[in-house]
This record gives structure tokens, C-alpha cells and sequence, in this order.
């Protein structure tokens, strides 16, 4: 028999996460930015993952630092004025960087992700992954460049379904919602 004072203590934890991927999924973003960076007279490529939170909801931005700092996550906590409303409204943004951080967070988020970005979020984590198993400052190998490219066709995977034209009998986004306005 399991300790039911055990499970009681872990619930609030599983809830929290599936409203956090939830949340992260309507108004977050999964990236892996490529930099060019400058040493010594050299350029190089730096490839970096990123998470990003954006919302203008004080209650939900507090909800979501709170998950972050029970999961041990660190943040970047960003508040200005939104130049879209004419700046009325305060909008707050988090970001998460950092490989070890985010391998943290996704490996938390990954399992109640439902949409296309579990996919973004698979192979950030899988690079994650491959550049911790490596020295910190090691050369990026033919797996980095392996996932990179994935991450690459992910990114024009996801833009081609909202783009495929009406040529293949499916509906682009743009007929959807003028159809949808008919009726």
C-alpha cells in the first residue's frame, strides 16, 4: 500500500505542470537562436536555446514565477509598458536561457505538451542533452549540426501547415476564416 499523504503532496505539483505547459503553450515560445559572436578577431555561430513567457496578466506572470522557483528554474523577469496599446498596458515577459536551465524546465514541460510545440521542445532538449554531455567549451560536433537541421525542418514543417495552398484540396488559413465568416 502507497503512502497517500506521499501522493497528496506530489498532485498539486503534476497540476501545476500541465496548466504551466498549457499556459506556455498559448503565449510562449520554444527557440534555438543562432548568434554571431566575436572572439579574437574571429566570428563564429553560437547556437543557444531559449524560452520565452510573455503575458499581460500580473495573477498568471505570478502563478508561473512561483511553478518556476518550486522547480528550481532560473528566470530573467522583464516588465514594461505594451508600444502596441499605446503603452497603457504593463506586459511582463520571462525568459529562461542558459542550456542547463532550460533542459531543467523542458524535461518538466515536455511530458503535458500537446501542440506543435512539443516538437520545438523535443529537440531543444535533445541538444541540451548533447552539449552537456560534452565539455563546456568543446567544438560542436556532427550531432549538434544533426539536431540543428532537425530544428531547422521542424521550424519550416510547422510554417507549411499554414501555408499549403488550396492546389492540394486543403484549405490555407486565410480561406478558413473568410469561410468561417459566411456562415
Amino acid at each position: 500500500m502507497d503512502n497517500q499523504q506521499e501522493r497528496l503532496e506530489e498532485q498539486p505539483l503534476v497540476i501545476d505542470l500541465s496548466w504551466l505547459a498549457g499556459v506556455w503553450e498559448s503565449d510562449g515560445s520554444f527557440s534555438l537562436r543562432s548568434n554571431n559572436c566575436r572572439m579574437k578577431k574571429k566570428t563564429y555561430i553560437q547556437h543557444a536555446p531559449l524560452l520565452q513567457f510573455v503575458n499581460t496578466d500580473p495573477d498568471i506572470m505570478l502563478a508561473v514565477i512561483n511553478i518556476l522557483r518550486r522547480i528550481q528554474v532560473g528566470y530573467y523577469e522583464l516588465w514594461r509598458l505594451n508600444e502596441f496599446n499605446g503603452g497603457k498596458k504593463l506586459k511582463g515577459e520571462l525568459r529562461i536561457s542558459g542550456i542547463k536551465r532550460n533542459q531543467r524546465l523542458l524535461t518538466y514541460l515536455i511530458p503535458y505538451l500537446k501542440g506543435t510545440k512539443k516538437k520545438r521542445a523535443e529537440v531543444i532538449l535533445e541538444y541540451c542533452n548533447e552539449r552537456l554531455s560534452k565539455p563546456k567549451y568543446a567544438k560542436y560536433g556532427e550531432q549538434e549540426f544533426e539536431i540543428i537541421n532537425k530544428w531547422q525542418a521542424t521550424q519550416n514543417e510547422i510554417k507549411n501547415i499554414f501555408l499549403k495552398s488550396s492546389e492540394t484540396n486543403t484549405p490555407n488559413i486565410g480561406k478558413m476564416k473568410i469561410e468561417s465568416e459566411l456562415y
